[in-house]
């Protein structure tokens, strides 16, 4: 009887340290998969970031030729007007529509 109740009871501690260990296995693998979860979470972050950066690039370059090409525009347009107004000889100022000469 006594062995059988030292058999029983070794078997018992037994059991009892493996569900301690497994217990334990338990609580790191959930920790490596949270650690997994943040590290994750911080390369999408970082890849986030790093793309709004890009766009925000972008638009500034689109918004410098947009500038340019509105600076063009409003030179051709006086080019344009300066080439079909001609000057007057008389008083150096442009000729109108009608022929009469406005004093420059």
């Amino acid at each position: 009887e006594i062995s059988q109740m030292l058999v029983e009871r070794g078997l018992s501690m037994m059991k009892g340290l493996r569900e301690e260990s497994d217990a334990e296995d338990l609580r790191q693998q959930k920790e490596q998969q949270e650690q997994e979860r943040e590290e994750a979470n911080r390369r999408k972050e970082a890849d986030l970031a790093r793309r709004e950066s890009v766009v925000a690039r972008q638009e500034q370059h689109i918004m410098t030729l947009q500038a340019a090409h509105i600076a063009l525009q409003a030179a051709h347009a006086a080019a344009t007007a300066a080439a079909l107004s001609p000057t007057c000889k008389e008083c150096g100022g442009r000729r109108s529509m009608v022929g009469s000469a406005e004093p420059g």
